[in-house]
């Protein structure tokens, strides 16, 4: 939180508190001592001192600097030349939401992710769909769209479902949702639920089908805030069962938060799968993956935030050599 040491921040008027000048949803303008800077919300940090009368000039370059800020993930993207032409993706990014809180850098995950599939994939652009701040019909649709691909392209084809952006649970039996743009956490019937995506995942006739859902299902956010109207107490989530020919990676377990990494303005979950593909050109088996990301986002979350962050990776039955798969 901010350290209760400044004189404004933000701005202040008569009908109320106002966020003016952000930099960043994670970043305001602060007041000390007479002069001005900016502050992480988050952290507390003044990423620009409070040293300054007039901070216009100073702003307007900090805000193009940081808004085209890139992560070491988004460049030097390794690029297959052969065409993954039986594999079909569905990206969602949600990051703007109308009744919560945003989902920092979700966008960030959700376009980068798709850059990954298209380059060191190889997956043709015709056969990705990528979607932002979307609502629960256009889940269903993207679901469909998927379905009806792969029923004509036959069960020789692989599926990749990737999600970014809150999730929520049933409080009263621990079941867990993610949760469209139009959403809200005291509803669970205003999301979608992971059993049914499972189930409409691992019905595919697809020789193996892999979920990455960058999220949380225990009433917090990615900025480590509970949703609006969540329990405060965060819940333990029941994992829910993959079927079929499905394996889902998932960013946390249990009552963990999945967390921020601000320094590369991405999820800690999505930024350490990304780095796999960017380190190995995306030949890796789902067995280094899993190891590779369990490590290194438990060890970052640790020393960045201070707390647990634990991937994990669900598979069906029907998969017992999982770790073997290749994404390619």
């Amino acid at each position: 939180m901010t350290p209760c040491i400044y004189e404004e921040i933000g701005g202040v008027s008569k009908g109320g508190n106002y966020w003016k000048e952000q930099i960043h949803q994670n970043m305001v303008k602060v007041k000390r001592n007479g002069k001005y800077g900016y502050v992480d919300v988050g952290t507390g940090e003044e990423i620009i001192p409070c040293e300054y009368t007039y901070l216009t000039a100073r702003f307007k370059k900090f805000q193009y600097l940081y808004n085209n800020q890139k992560s070491n993930i988004d460049e030097n993207i390794p690029v297959c030349k052969i065409s993954n032409n039986k594999c079909y993706a569905v990206i969602i990014a949600n990051e703007k939401y109308t009744r919560e809180q945003n989902v920092p850098y979700a966008l960030n995950d959700g376009k980068t992710f798709s850059e990954y599939c298209k380059k060191t994939l190889g997956i043709p652009d015709n056969n990705i769909h990528y979607a932002e701040n979307v609502t629960l019909n256009d889940i269903k649709y993207h679901l469909s769209w998927l379905k009806n691909q792969v029923k004509m392209a036959g069960d020789d084809t692989k599926v990749i479902f990737y999600y970014a952006g809150h999730g929520i649970p049933n409080e009263s039996d621990r079941t867990s949702y993610i949760l469209p743009s139009d959403g809200f956490a005291f509803d669970i019937n205003t999301g979608y639920s992971l059993k049914d995506l499972y189930k409409e995942l691992g019905d595919l006739p697809s020789k193996n089908i892999i979920a990455f859902i960058d999220a949380c299902f225990c009433g917090a956010q990615r900025n480590e805030q509970a949703n609006a109207e969540a329990r405060r107490v965060a819940i333990k989530a029941k994992p829910d069962t993959p079927t079929g020919k499905l394996v889902v990676f998932s960013a946390s377990q249990g009552n963990e938060s999945a967390l921020p990494y601000d320094k590369e303005r991405h999820g800690m979950f999505t930024y350490y799968l990304l780095k796999k593909l960017q380190e190995t050109s995306g030949n890796t088996s789902l067995g280094e993956l899993t190891d590779y990301v369990k490590a290194e986002v438990s060890k970052q979350a640790f020393k960045e935030k201070n707390k647990t962050q634990t991937p994990s990776v669900y598979n069906s039955s029907e998969l017992e050599d999982w770790r073997n798969i290749t994404l390619k």
